[in-house]
């Protein structure tokens, strides 16, 4: 088999008006326009959450702040690249949970007299609104002992003695962010004593398990973000005002780039075209062009849901607080604080959050979105593989691993899917161990997780055993686009 081969076409004998390409391309023309779809798609979807915001005295903290910016970017690209579903399901719970607030936010914007739309929503899902606790609110700590007595917030604390678990939150609080303000600058978090009584009154005057601690521990400071459906509730407790910030205003903030958006959408039509051409003409496409369809199909979805939502905002609006929350209030906040996967460490919205749909009156009505999202879109991008049911492969076990792999990112999904439900209700008496259950979400996880790097690596390798037909440019290489 030769290893390589290079055409030769002549030259025109003479100045000509035109010259066209010849009717080949090569293995790089197919691996540099794959690419350039996979980073424009996966660079212009991101629509990540306001940035930490800290004052960079030195330039050592200038460069750890861009290093910060660009880093997370990249890496959210890397999350894109080795499972869409995972930003597919974050923006459609989050376009549900906006849609949502809208409807419980409209009592609230008539009464303060502003505008509130989907736009706002989504800022405030995204980080967008930082509620700011004036030092003219401590006095509102003043209240009743437990002896009828009035106290002040330094006397309260003496009253109550943290949990162990909570006090170790409420230290990692304050040491992360001392430490954030050391590598990148001054923040505007600070602890204050009447904020942190709060906090620490709120922990010791409920009975509950410290399950949403970390928002607590962060409620110690001054500032604090909340999203959609938290600055709602914190509304109807009167502990906020609506801001007055219009939609125009808010979409100034946003730095998305329309011209990137248009020009990764047309370069996904450009690639849907080409592979309908081959088909019809009956030439073979290379699995890294399907593969790269499906990320497209994906991102074009994502596009479809995020069209009104800011990109690339990185200030934030300050609302002032206009009255301190009770303990008891402060616990509901905490209690309906958007999912995160891991635990909150500074006051930021985090990438890795999933925001409370009102409308789910229960938490497994919520968990059933957030699964039928997932499931939904690792079908979508496991069917698109099938289209290279018949396509050459390196070796027929390759061809038969890529047809298994293509069936189990549809099948091990829904699998998960129906699984969750056994391992929800091991109290329930539905006579299954918890080992049986852990045993089989691992095994279904882990069969899918090999299926997709199967297909990641496959499609590079395979671009090196195409058949000829696969080199045949077709009417489409003639289109502008990019390589």
């Amino acid at each position: 088999m030769t290893k390589t081969f290079t055409p030769s076409c002549t030259l025109p004998s003479d100045i000509v008006r035109v010259v066209y390409n010849a009717s080949v391309r090569s293995t790089f023309d197919i691996l540099w326009t794959c690419l350039a779809v996979l980073a424009l798609c996966t660079w212009s979807v991101q629509h990540l959450t306001i940035p930490p915001q800290h004052k960079p005295r030195s330039w050592r903290q200038w460069v750890r702040c861009w290093m910060r910016l660009t880093s997370r970017k990249l890496k959210w690209m890397m999350v894109t690249l080795i499972a869409a579903e995972i930003p597919f399901t974050i923006v459609l719970t989050g376009l549900i949970s906006a849609r949502e607030n809208v409807k419980e936010m409209r009592l609230w914007a008539e009464r303060d007299g502003v505008q509130w739309t989907l736009v706002h929503a989504f800022f405030a899902n995204l980080g967008g609104f930082v509620v700011r606790i004036p030092e003219q609110l401590a006095g509102e700590m003043c209240t009743h002992g437990l002896d009828g007595s009035r106290r002040d917030e330094a006397s309260l604390r003496s009253l109550f003695k943290l949990p162990a678990s909570a006090e170790s939150q409420f230290r990692v609080a304050v040491l992360y962010n001392a430490t954030e303000g050391v590598m990148f600058g001054e923040g505007p978090w600070k602890v204050r004593t009447h904020t942190r009584a709060l906090a620490e009154k709120a922990v010791a005057e409920t009975d509950i398990q410290i399950a949403f601690g970390d928002f607590l521990a962060l409620c110690q400071g001054d500032h604090w973000v909340l999203d959609s459906h938290q600055l709602a509730l914190a509304r109807g407790m009167e502990v906020i005002r609506l801001p007055e910030v219009r939609e125009s205003d808010l979409e100034d903030r946003s730095k998305g780039d329309a011209f990137v958006k248009l020009l990764a959408t047309l370069q996904i039509l450009w690639l849907v075209l080409q592979l309908t051409m081959r088909k019809v003409r009956g030439l073979a496409s290379s699995q890294l062009e399907v593969m790269t369809l499906a990320f497209a199909v994906c991102v074009l979805i994502i596009y479809g849901l995020v069209w009104r939502m800011p990109q690339d905002v990185h200030a934030p609006v300050v609302i002032t607080m206009h009255t301190l929350p009770t303990p008891q209030q402060l616990v509901k906040l905490a209690a309906h604080a958007p999912d995160t996967w891991y635990s909150r460490r500074d006051i930021w919205m985090p990438n890795t959050r999933f925001h409370e749909d009102r409308s789910a009156s229960r938490d497994w009505v919520q968990l059933a979105v957030f699964v039928a999202a997932t499931v939904l879109a690792s079908a979508v991008f496991g069917a698109i593989h099938l289209l290279a049911w018949n396509f050459v492969f390196p070796t027929p076990a390759e061809k038969l691993i890529w047809r298994v792999s293509s069936m189990v990112t549809i099948a091990a999904p829904l699998c998960l899917g129906g699984w969750l439900p056994f391992a929800l209700r091991l109290d329930k008496g539905w006579g299954l161990s918890v080992t049986l259950v852990i045993l089989v979400l691992v095994l279904v996880f882990g069969v899918y997780l090999a299926a997709r790097l199967f297909v990641m690596v496959e499609v590079f390798r395979s671009l090196f055993f195409l058949p000829p037909g696969a080199f045949v440019s077709s009417f489409a290489e003639h289109i502008p686009h990019l390589e």
